[in-house]
């Protein structure tokens, strides 16, 4: 799976509801940015930071028009690419994690 995420270019998920971005945070793992059709969930893919995301208002479209530009433009992706390491890096520092860990459980 590793290998299949590191040599893809993008990743194209869709779905209406998702509660976290599991294969989504995989693929920025190996710099392979998103393309992503939500109404909901998923809060880890900032459209145009590490990801693109759309909705379904123009049907699949948006979702398309995406990929497209993922598929044709290396710098986008690279730096879609860069900014799904800054996000994880963010979002898995145990630092950021550790003090509500502890007060939730010292309620106990």
């Amino acid at each position: 799976l590793n290998r299949l995420y590191a040599e893809s270019w993008v990743l194209l998920k869709a779905s209406r509801y998702d509660a976290r971005s599991c294969s989504p945070c995989e693929s920025m793992t190996k710099g392979t940015p998103c393309a992503r059709a939500i109404i909901e969930g998923d809060d880890d893919i900032v459209h145009n930071v590490n990801g693109l995301r759309s909705d379904y208002k123009d049907g699949t479209n948006p979702l398309c028009d995406n990929v497209r530009l993922l598929l044709e433009d290396a710098d986008l992706r690279n730096r879609l690419g860069v900014g799904g390491h800054l996000r994880l890096n963010e979002w898995c520092d145990w630092n950021r994690w550790i003090s509500d860990i502890e007060n939730r459980l010292n309620k106990f």
